[in-house]
This record gives C-alpha cells, sequence and structure tokens, in this order.
C-alpha cells in the first residue's frame, strides 16, 4: 500500500520501506505472466493433498513438548 496523504494512510509510511519477501517477489512474477496469458500452476506455497509423514509429525511433538 502507498501512502496517498489520505487520512485512511496515517502511520503507514513506514510500510513502504520493508521490502518484499522473497515469496512477494514470486506472486509478482506469476502475476505478471499471468497478466501475458500464461497458464500458471501455482505451487508457490504449500497446500498439499497429502499427510505430513509420521516421523515429521512424532519430532516436531518431541520438540514442542520440550519448549
Amino acid at each position: 500500500m502507498r501512502n496517498t496523504g489520505k487520512p485512511a494512510d496515517l502511520g503507514a509510511k513506514r510500510l513502504d520501506t520493508i521490502p518484499f519477501s522473497g515469496i512477494r517477489k514470486v506472486f509478482e512474477a506469476v502475476r505478471q505472466l499471468e497478466s501475458k496469458g500464461t497458464d500458471i500452476i501455482h505451487w508457490q506455497i504449500g497446500r498439499t493433498d497429502f499427510d505430513t509423514p509420521d516421523n515429521i509429525k512424532k519430532a516436531a511433538s518431541e520438540s514442542m513438548k520440550r519448549g
């Protein structure tokens, strides 16, 4: 969001100095490709269709129990 000087923008000037994250750069590149008609399969971030392997769930659980 860019500061337009409107009341809703008060305090938002600092946000203009924060660089985009890596994933935001990916999203922007994808948006540009799509605007040119490129068909994109969106695999940038997860919404996987498979369960987390049991060994990973167990390790995460044990780590959380240890604090």
